[in-house]
């Protein structure tokens, strides 16, 4: 893992200590002991990337702030921006597919229509 080490450990016991969790506590949200939550702080490049987001969402932070710096503004302007990006991706593509599937059903009702057209056709000769 390519990670800034000091400032991960600096980050997992400052944000820790400033909402209040003693490491005993953490540990028992991670399903662990006290001794190998202890080992996570002092030497946490060996932590694995889920246990550190598991650590983040326990710490109510998000994972970059706990494995780098804090966000800066414009960081967290470009974040927000790419989010709402993808957010309106999500809705041009649920609307795409909403219109696939509108104009699907148009085709088999079109279809229908032009084979009770042609049976009508066909049944209009036969009596004549």
């Amino acid at each position: 893992m390519l990670l800034n080490n000091s400032i991960l450990k600096e980050n997992i016991r400052k944000f820790r200590i400033e909402i209040g969790y003693s490491q005993e506590y953490m540990a028992s949200l991670l399903g662990i002991s006290q001794q190998a939550y202890s080992h996570i702080e002092k030497n946490p490049e060996n932590t694995s990337f889920e246990r550190l987001r598991k650590i983040a969402d326990i710490l109510d932070v998000a994972l970059v702030e706990l494995i780098d710096q804090p966000l800066n503004e414009l960081s967290i302007k470009a974040l927000n921006e790419l989010s709402e990006k993808n957010n309106l991706e999500n809705v041009h593509n649920e609307s795409f597919e909403r219109i696939i599937r509108e104009l699907k059903e148009e085709i088999v009702f079109l279809r229908k229509l032009i084979s009770v057209q042609i049976s009508s056709n066909s049944s209009a000769k036969l009596e004549d």
